[in-house]
C-alpha cells in the first residue's frame, strides 16, 4: 500500500517500469539540444541526482546551488549547432555521443558548445552563445576500482548534465535530487535556511511570488 506523499510541493521520486525512460533539454538559445536515454533497469549509483554546493560549480554556473543529474556517457547525446544566426536560427548541426563531447570541442569550425577546464581531468561545456552552462565531463586517466561516484570503477566515465536545463516536461518526469554533495563548500546562510525547512527562516517558508512584485 503507497503512502501519500507528505508535501504535494515535495513528490517522491518517479519510477519507470519495463521500459526506458528518455529526457531532452537543452540551452536556452536553442542551439545545443541532448537526450539522454535512463534504462528500465539503471545500474546504481546510476542515476545519482544531487545538489551540488561545491565553489567551483556555484562559480561557473552563477548560481548559490547547482543541481546535477549524473550517468554514464553512453546514456547521453547532444547535438552541437556548427551554424547559426543572430536570429536563432541552426543551419548545421553535429550529434555527438557525451564521450566524444571533449574531442568534437577541441579545435575546427566554431561551435555553438565550447568547453572550459575547471580543474585538472574536469571539462565544462557551455553555450557558445547563451552562455548556459550545460555539462560537467570528469576523465580518469588511469581509472581504479573506487573512482567515480559512489566507489564506481567499471571503467566508463561519467557526465553530468545541468538538471535545470532539461525541459519542463522532462523535469516533471526525472529523478529527484536525494542527497547534498560538497555541503562543506556551501554557502553558511543557504545551508541554514535549507536545514530549516519550513519553520521560520527556512527556505520552504519563504513567500511564494508569481514574478516580481
Amino acid at each position: 500500500m503507497s503512502t501519500p506523499d507528505p508535501d504535494p510541493d515535495c513528490p517522491s521520486t518517479p519510477t519507470t517500469t519495463g521500459t526506458e525512460t528518455y529526457l531532452s533539454g537543452g540551452c536556452h538559445c536553442g542551439a545545443n539540444t541532448y537526450q539522454l536515454t535512463l534504462p528500465a533497469q539503471p545500474s546504481p549509483p546510476f542515476p545519482l541526482v544531487d545538489f551540488d554546493h561545491c565553489t567551483s560549480c556555484r562559480r561557473t554556473s552563477g548560481a548559490l546551488l547547482q543541481a546535477w543529474i549524473i550517468l554514464p556517457q553512453s546514456w547521453a547525446v547532444f547535438h552541437i549547432s556548427s551554424t547559426f544566426d543572430q536570429s536563432h536560427t541552426v543551419y548545421a548541426s553535429s550529434v555527438v555521443t557525451a564521450g566524444a563531447l571533449r574531442k568534437e570541442l577541441g579545435g575546427g569550425e566554431p561551435k555553438s558548445l565550447v568547453h572550459y577546464a575547471s580543474s585538472p581531468g574536469v571539462s565544462r561545456a557551455f553555450c557558445a552563445r547563451c552562455g548556459t552552462h550545460l555539462v560537467y565531463s570528469r576523465v580518469y586517466e588511469e581509472r581504479e576500482a573506487g573512482d567515480g561516484p559512489e566507489g564506481e570503477g567499471d571503467g566508463e566515465d561519467f557526465v553530468g548534465v545541468s538538471l535545470a536545463s532539461l525541459d519542463k516536461d522532462s523535469l516533471e518526469r526525472a529523478p529527484r535530487p536525494l542527497q547534498h554533495t560538497w555541503w562543506g563548500d556551501g554557502v553558511p546562510w543557504l545551508k541554514e535556511m535549507i536545514a530549516k525547512g519550513c519553520e521560520e527562516g527556512g527556505i520552504g517558508a519563504m513567500e511564494k511570488l508569481e514574478g516580481y512584485q
